[in-house]
């Protein structure tokens, strides 16, 4: 399938860092397509996927790519590869998923004929996650360094990267710079990753907004019907919390400070609709949810909202109560404001760059009181309107920006 498509008459790009199950990750897909579709004609376009993937969805042709293949490709512990592939490729064959069964060599052969990464992970290089995670991350700068295979960072954030095991702190700073370094132009999406990337010696960076906030996404081959849940109230809160809360804050907080805000914003006349962004927070918005079991103007979306559905509603509420940085994005795409219940660096960097830094509510020292709760969210009330301006004026300022004219260099 894939030799079909490769074509030395045009330029053939593979994109990377895909993750299926995240809505940010299928938002940068579908707008950098929509960017490579509106502004580049002579190419043809490969998804790196490692699970299953909508093949009619897209207008991209994927290419199976899991460890072990990149592994094999570096020549790291290649012959166990070999074997942990294989079997593994048995199992996906049987299960009905994607595999590589015998064309590990192939897939070489086919990494070769690209011209052009462009990798669209996110925040994926950090000193909170586990340092074996931070090598794996490095493979695909690794492997197109070995095809000598061009590669861009797509706008991201990095960082930071001062809390490293000691065991691993001098050999892992030393890998990022090296690969990042020999990226062609690596994007930051805020100002801290940009000077955490600086300090480290990274030369070829450039600031950008998020490339979602860049395109409207009209990438779908063949759209679908899609299957949003049903809101049939007119005056609407959207509530979504998310597991990386719980690791920041104490459970029965986490529950007190919910309870607090949804109590207010029924007592404002609104109904509110709780619902899981990811399928990790399905826990934690079934403990919210709990609380208000008997009030009928509490509603929890028990199926996994997909990137889509998300978007088919956002404007059905009059603002969102959220805790992920593509909660907002999404969020402003559609022009709802929301009020932040998850203070992060780029999170923070984003709510300013639109004007909302006034609507966050940093739950970090874990001193939020009620008060605080009731006033944010009378504060967010009273300046829907000029909330509502702001966030689109802002849009059309990134959206008519020349943050990825330095595309153009490597795209045809």
């Amino acid at each position: 399938m894939i030799n079909s498509q490769l074509n030395k008459k045009t330029q053939n790009i593979l994109i990377t860092g895909y993750e299926s199950y995240n809505k940010g990750s299928q938002a940068r897909l579908e707008a950098l397509l929509d960017l490579l579709k509106a502004n580049f004609k002579n190419h043809s376009v490969f998804l790196a996927v490692y699970d299953r993937f909508d093949i009619k969805k897209y207008d991209v042709t994927p290419i199976y790519i899991g460890e072990q293949e990149m592994k094999i490709i570096m020549n790291l512990e290649a012959p166990i590869q070999y074997i942990s592939a294989f079997t593994r490729d048995i199992v996906n064959i049987i299960k009905g998923k994607p595999h590589n069964f015998m064309k590990y060599n192939w897939l070489r052969t086919q990494l070769l004929n690209m011209d052009l990464i462009l990798d669209i992970s996110e925040h994926r290089l950090m000193d909170s996650k586990d340092p074996q995670s931070q090598y794996k991350y490095l493979y695909t700068y690794h492997m197109a360094d070995i095809c000598n295979i061009k590669y861009i960072i797509m706008p991201q954030s990095f960082g930071p990267f001062k809390k490293y095991p000691t065991d691993y702190k001098k050999s892992l700073l030393k890998d990022i710079t090296e690969y990042l370094n020999k990226a062609e132009v690596v994007f930051t999406r805020d100002t801290e990753s940009y000077n955490a990337l600086s300090r480290l010696g990274i030369k070829k960076l450039k600031k950008s907004a998020d490339i979602v906030f860049l395109t409207q996404p009209t990438t779908r081959k063949n759209p679908v019907q899609v299957k949003a849940p049903e809101i049939n109230t007119t005056r609407n809160v959207l509530v979504l919390p998310s597991k990386e809360q719980t690791e920041e804050m104490n459970i029965e907080k986490i529950l007190e400070l919910y309870r607090g805000m949804i109590r207010d914003v029924l007592n404002r006349g609104h109904d509110v609709y709780i619902a899981k962004y990811k399928h990790k927070d399905a826990a934690i918005c079934k403990e919210i949810a709990k609380l208000f079991n008997d009030n009928k103007r509490v509603h929890y979306i028990k199926d996994d909202l997909t990137f889509e559905s998300l978007d088919a509603i956002l404007q059905k509420f009059d603002f969102c109560i959220v805790s992920d940085y593509y909660q907002i994005v999404q969020s402003f795409c559609k022009n709802v404001p929301c009020l932040l219940v998850r203070n992060t660096v780029d999170n923070h960097e984003l709510m300013k760059r639109f004007g909302q830094a006034k609507h966050i509510l940093d739950i970090s020292s874990n001193k939020v009181w009620g008060l605080d709760v009731i006033s944010s969210i009378e504060k967010l009330n009273r300046t829907l309107i000029d909330d509502k301006a702001r966030i689109a004026s802002t849009l059309n300022t990134i959206q008519s920006s020349k943050d990825l004219e330095i595309l153009k260099q490597y795209i045809h």
